[in-house]
């Protein structure tokens, strides 16, 4: 079942929480969960959340006022019928169980080095050398970069964006990204209506999910108003704009169509996607967590997914002269995401095809355009990495490291084989071929 618990009483995971008022004397309600092992309490200003196994207490868990929840992102009214969501429940109930094994020793030297390797950035060479030296062993990384360099980064990332922009990027180029977008968007509201594991009343709420999305294009307008960012940075509220994803090799408003959508095109698809994956599908348009998809649309979407998983599961990374085998698990939204994004990129990409005709080719290379859609979507995850980093992403990364992350998706592309002449039967073009989620 979903591990978590958000205002219902429809399963034995959901529950609502007393009626209370949060201005009173607090009350206090039992969660139905198995084994009972979770108690909500809602005391004076507080929402504290208890476990009544021993080992956890978080006081507070949620911090509130008697009007919002001003511990959130979003800080939201609550009134006497107020649902709580809490998401995760099997993490909490894991991590105290491995509290419970843990030496107090070993927890508070944990949670002094997660504080201390937060700051190091900030700290003098003495902690800079313990940093590198810990990477090296995690990651095999063989230098850190120079002070300078960081202090020049943090710079870049937080307070320059328009002057990058004005250098770098122009509005003809977000004209071009915002159609793209659109091109792409409107692909997945054609594959919703013709997947037939959706029930009707899911696919209309996806619609709706997928419409209210809204999309950032490489910078606001108000970076090229000299006026309006002067207010936006007055209280020194800095936010980091991807007008830099938006260059080569990704993207380039003078590139051949084939290239922007089968680079930028395809993230831009995999982004979307995401809505709607095995971890999306439990957030509805609003952004709630609730069971917004038919009991049996996701029965069926479980059971497609599952040749995913295992088709992922199968893939196997040599290092340090062994075989490690891919999480097909850990790895599942994301592959379910880099395999929609690719269908509904090519899809949008043949669409200006039939539209405004054959675009340009790239001289020297003897490959089509939909062969070189393709080929710039593999370029995306060319990557480089030393052992010890390749076996901390198989351990701990919801990626599929590159090689496998393109080799995957391509497998289950009946365009890319057809594109490529790869024989039925043949390694890139396996008879059975996995598809799930909008896909």
């Amino acid at each position: 079942m979903d591990s978590y618990i958000y205002g219902s009483v429809r399963s034995q995971h959901w529950v609502l929480l007393s009626t209370c008022s949060l201005g009173g004397n607090g009350c206090r309600s039992t969660i139905c969960t198995s084994g009972t092992r979770t108690v909500v309490e809602i005391k004076g200003p507080e929402i504290l959340l208890y476990f009544i196994e021993p080992g956890i207490q978080s006081k507070p868990y949620m911090p509130t006022n008697s009007v919002s929840l001003t511990g959130t992102a979003i800080p939201v009214p609550v009134n006497d019928t107020e649902f709580v969501g809490i998401y995760g429940l099997d993490y909490f109930i894991d991590t105290q169980e491995l509290i419970g094994q843990t030496p107090n020793r070993t927890l508070l030297n944990y949670l002094l080095w997660r504080f201390v390797m937060n700051r190091a950035n900030n700290l003098d060479a003495r902690f800079d050398k313990v940093q590198q030296d810990f990477y090296r062993e995690i990651y095999g990384t063989k230098s850190q970069s120079a002070r300078w360099k960081k202090c020049v980064d943090y710079v870049n990332n937080n307070m320059v964006s328009a002057l990058y922009v004005q250098e770098h990027f122009n509005s003809a180029s977000k004209a071009k990204a915002e159609e793209m977008i659109a091109n792409i968007k409107n692909e997945f509201y054609e594959i919703l209506d013709e997947i037939e594991w959706m029930d009707p009343e899911t696919r209309a709420d996806a619609k709706t999910k997928a419409a209210v999305m809204e999309q950032h294009i490489g910078f606001p307008d108000y970076l090229m108003d000299q006026d309006k960012l002067n207010e936006e940075y007055e209280h020194l509220h800095f936010e980091s704009f991807p007008a830099a994803v938006l260059q080569s090799p990704l993207f380039n408003k003078d590139y051949p169509n084939s290239l922007n959508y089968g680079a930028i095109g395809s993230i831009v698809g995999h982004e979307l996607t995401h809505g709607f994956d095995s971890n999306g599908r439990h957030h509805d348009s609003n952004g709630n967590q609730r069971l917004w998809w038919h009991p049996n649309t996701i029965d069926r979407f479980i059971a497609k997914s599952q040749c995913m998983t295992n088709q992922y599961n199968n893939y196997t990374v040599r290092v340090m002269g062994e075989d490690h085998k891919i999480n097909g698990v850990l790895t599942l939204s994301e592959n379910i995401a880099d395999n929609g994004g690719v269908k509904q990129s090519f899809r949008a990409f043949k669409k200006l095809q039939l539209r405004y005709g054959a675009d340009r080719l790239l001289p020297g290379l003897n490959l089509t355009q939909t062969q070189l859609f393709f080929l710039k979507f593999a370029q995306n995850w060319c990557q480089t990495m030393t052992e010890e980093g390749t076996l901390t992403a198989l351990k701990t990364w919801k990626h599929t490291p590159g090689k496998h992350r393109v080799i995957g998706t391509l497998h289950n592309s009946v365009e890319f084989s057809r594109a490529y002449n790869c024989p039925e039967g043949s390694p890139m073009n396996p008879i059975h071929k996995c598809h799930c989620a909008i896909d």
